[in-house]
């Protein structure tokens, strides 16, 4: 009988076929377990190396590429057990990652990974401990990633924001004692990126950074636990910094249980040195804040896009949200390039979604005052419109008309100009009404006014800096004034 040789190729070849279709026989394993016991065993394992109290659904399928691993759709993530039970996550699909060298024995099965994508979570200021529980907790190696979801933020019922998760990933750095999250989505139709780390070599530290590539704007903070009264009160110490077109602005904050305190260090905003302290009330939520600005570039603050276009681009009618309340206290020391207004004092109080610049006021250089009266800002019927009544006290009339160079035989005596001013910030259209000197008004002159300014496309706030313009429209009026 011949003998069948075979060459030393060709045993590689049957070799090496042997051994893949072994794998694969070896990988195909955990399609003979028993699947009621291992959605036990996979929500048992979620819980010890996740945190995750999860509800998974019977229908579990498994696959062997890219990597072993079950697929399970339509689950859900509960808050921690022990607490009142919430929904946290609406899982639409979520892929369970298993150790290839346990998946021999049932009862040995291990989770490596899990990718969890098209999902919905919920978060709100209880719940969202979810987060800060991955961080706290010292994790082995395993990952958690979720792809192409989204985030809803609530206060109890009420959606404040909807962020939409590109990637999101967890997982623990053995190299440098760190757990890390990295988040990549979009906030109010900007893009972001967001690292958050736990550094286990300073255990009471965690870090984050927020950036907004689009609009060059960056925030870190480094928040540490600290204690207090013999150990037993516990606050948290924060340093945040936030950089944006070339301005600084750095901040000190104490976390306490029901309120925060927080106060400037060495801060700038367009280059411009400036204080601030204030207070934030949780419950209910109330922000106070006291300012003083060295410097104030009427210019750049009131032409900057960003703050212009989330204005004129916002689609309610509220301007900000209905339960952020605050009172903000604005001391001008001087005014950038200004040669008629000295100082001031701004006061921004927002409301029920409205917000309100009454009593604020500018003191002009030897001239006088102006007053801001029942002024607030508003959106109706998708414009964004600035209203307010304002009142121009004269103490030095000579002065007054020289710095405007009124002509000699147009002035009279003035004590107090005033009059209403109704600007739509969506149209860049003026109106002016109830114009008025020593308490005259003269009706003529309010339509005169409104047609010059509309015609011009004069913004009397926006153009202030603007000294030729603004001296040339105040000398009109007078002029004009019977």
């Amino acid at each position: 009988m011949n003998k069948i040789k075979i060459s030393f190729l060709n045993k590689i070849i049957i070799l090496t076929i042997i051994i893949i279709f072994s794998f694969l026989f070896y990988l195909s394993l955990p399609a003979l377990y028993d699947y009621e016991k291992v959605q036990s065993q996979l929500k048992v394992e979620l819980l010890n190396n996740f945190n995750l109290n999860a509800q998974l659904s019977k229908t579990i399928n498994y696959r062997i590429l890219p990597a072993p691993h079950f697929e399970i759709n339509d689950s859900k993530i509960f808050s921690k057990e022990g607490e009142e039970k919430e929904v946290v996550g609406e899982i639409k699909k979520i892929k369970i990652y298993v150790e290839a060298s346990k998946i021999y024995s049932q009862k040995k099965l291990k989770i490596k990974n899990i990718v969890i994508t098209n999902s919905v979570f919920n978060f709100n200021i209880k719940n969202l401990q979810f987060i800060n529980g991955l961080l706290q907790n010292l994790a082995s190696k395993k990952k958690i990633i979720i792809k192409k979801s989204k985030f809803f933020f609530k206060d109890k019922n009420e959606t404040i924001a909807i962020v939409p998760i590109n990637n999101f990933n967890f997982y623990y750095s053995e190299k440098k004692l760190l757990n890390i999250v990295s988040i990549f989505g979009t906030v109010f139709n900007s893009k972001f990126n967001l690292y958050l780390t736990k550094d286990f070599s300073d255990e009471n530290k965690i870090n984050f950074v927020l950036k907004f590539p689009a609009s060059n704007l960056s925030m870190k903070n480094s928040t540490k636990k600290i204690k207090e009264k013999d150990n037993k009160l516990q606050i948290y110490n924060t340093i945040n910094t936030i950089h944006f077109f070339g301005s600084e602005i750095k901040t000190e904050i104490d976390w306490h249980k029901d309120h925060l305190q927080f106060s400037s260090i060495k801060s700038k905003i367009f280059n411009k040195k400036f204080d601030y302290d204030g207070l934030i009330n949780f419950d209910p939520f109330f922000l106070t804040i006291n300012i003083n600005a060295q410097e104030w570039s009427w210019k750049k603050i009131l032409t900057n896009e960003i703050i212009t276009s989330i204005l004129i681009n916002n689609d309610n009618n509220d301007l900000i949200h209905s339960n952020l309340n605050s009172q903000i206290v604005i001391n001008i020391n001087s005014f950038t390039n200004n040669k008629f207004l000295d100082t001031g004092k701004l006061f921004i109080e927002s409301q029920n979604g409205k917000i309100k610049f009454d009593n604020s006021f500018l003191i002009l250089k030897d001239i006088g005052d102006v007053n801001f009266l029942d002024t607030k800002l508003f959106s109706s019927n998708r414009s964004v419109f600035i209203k307010s009544n304002i009142i121009i006290n004269v103490k030095n009339n000579k002065k007054f008309y020289n710095t405007f160079q009124v002509p000699l035989k147009y002035r009279k005596e003035i004590k107090k100009i005033s009059f209403s001013i109704e600007k739509n910030l969506s149209t860049n259209s003026t109106i002016i009404s109830k114009f008025s000197i020593n308490s005259k008004f003269q009706k003529e002159l309010d339509e005169k006014l409104t047609l010059i300014v509309s015609d011009a496309n004069l913004n009397i706030l926006k153009n202030s800096y603007n000294w030729i313009e603004f001296k040339n429209f105040i000398k009109y009026i007078i002029q004009e004034f019977k």
